[in-house]
């Protein structure tokens, strides 16, 4: 009776650790198995940019910009919210990062991303674009090209990183063929060396005030903010694509950047 009575409160206090540990770790828990859906509204679309011809504001203001960390190994999508997001607003422009689940330095995520470790989110994303009666942009794994490690995608093999760029595109393009992919240097030196090709997406972007380009003084700038967007473009100046000018943090907006694009 007393081996029962001790394995019955051994079995409770054994649970009650469990559960306190749950508890305890939850947040680190979601960090690593929860595919995190938030607003991006720190990096805002300011201007869509076509050589010699003028983009109407009213299509930038109605574009919803949102962002989405992929885990390797998710145990929760966050679908639902993006759902709501897509279906609520006539135009989404969707930021797409993909993230270890623990942090390894030793996982490349490009590397996971071409063994298909993102497939069922392609799919369910292609699900929610397919739902749209607007237009939705996809942006991936953006500022690759910035020499510094703020994402797990920089620092890596342009070849590589191209490789799982077409892989994604092409995944995402069959499922849901009316998406809108966007390719999203900075506009930063070196861009070029990560082209993917122009039949493999249909936007650019770049990024004025970028938090990556800030962190590395590899290519050190004193230029004006009117020289620094005269630069970026210039080195996207073959690529005839539409380009999304987005601003971090408030460096710019609508009416400063039509003022810088009237002087380039």
């Amino acid at each position: 009776m007393k081996h029962k009575k001790r394995l019955y409160y051994s079995a409770i206090l054994i649970l009650i650790v469990l559960i306190g540990s749950f508890l305890y770790f939850k947040p680190t828990i979601k960090t690593m198995l929860v595919n995190k859906f938030r607003g991006r509204s720190y990096e805002k679309l300011v201007r869509i940019y076509v050589e010699k011809k003028e983009v109407p504001s009213d299509i930038i203001d109605n574009v919803k910009h949102i962002s989405i960390k992929w885990k390797s190994f998710a145990l929760s999508s966050n679908k639902k919210a993006l759902q709501n997001t897509t279906v609520e607003n006539k135009n989404v422009l969707i930021t797409i990062e993909t993230w270890p689940s623990f942090n390894a330095e030793s996982t490349s995520v490009l590397d996971e991303v071409l063994k298909g470790s993102y497939d069922k989110e392609i799919k369910a994303l292609a699900n929610v674009v397919n739902l749209s009666k607007g237009s939705v942009f996809v942006r991936w794994n953006p500022e690759m090209e910035v020499p510094v490690k703020q994402y797990p995608w920089q620092y890596q093999s342009p070849s590589t990183y191209i490789d799982a760029f077409n892989y994604f595109s092409c995944h995402l393009k069959k499922l849901a063929p009316k998406v809108k992919i966007v390719w999203a240097p900075t506009g930063y030196p070196g861009d070029s060396e990560f082209w993917p090709g122009k039949n493999n997406f249909d936007l650019i972007s770049i990024v004025l005030g970028s938090g990556g380009e800030t962190l590395t003084n590899i290519y050190p700038s004193d230029l004006s903010d009117l020289d620094n967007l005269r630069f970026k473009l210039h080195r996207l100046r073959f690529m005839d694509k539409p380009v999304f000018i987005l601003s971090a943090d408030g460096m710019g907006n609508i009416k400063r950047t039509d003022s810088l694009l009237k002087k380039i």
